[in-house]
């Protein structure tokens, strides 16, 4: 898995551990889905944001954090697709815009001319 995060998914289960799953998801944040439920703590999701922002996709309620959002958007911009409208708040909006001027597409009307001046500038 340090070579090949994915390769977790091929993993048993019995050999799933957090140190594992830590190691696949900081090669390739996208192995947050082959990380089984109760292994998905906050450092190891946090790892998975950081490496790869569409891990966002693959957290757990309990970790939709501010902070946990704020690391997949700086990661990848795009991410913000991922993330609630109800969690979409005007700071996270313009991290997303900065990292990528696509993501002005997932920011909502009421953000949308301060994230435009991002882009802009």
């Amino acid at each position: 898995v340090k070579r090949n995060g994915i390769a977790l998914r091929d993993f048993p289960s019995a050999l799933r551990t957090e140190s594992v799953c830590l190691a696949a998801v900081k090669q390739n944040g996208y192995a947050l889905r082959f990380v089984p439920s109760a292994l998905r703590t906050e450092s190891v999701c946090l790892a998975a944001v950081k490496k790869n922002g569409y891990a966002v996709r693959e957290l757990p309620d309990a970790l939709r954090t501010k902070a946990m959002l704020f690391a997949a958007v700086k990661q990848d911009g795009c991410a913000l697709h991922f993330v609630p409208s109800t969690l979409r708040t005007e700071a996270l909006c313009m991290i997303a815009v900065k990292q990528n001027s696509f993501a002005i597409e997932f920011v909502p009307s009421a953000f949308r001319t301060e994230a435009l001046r991002q882009v802009k500038s």
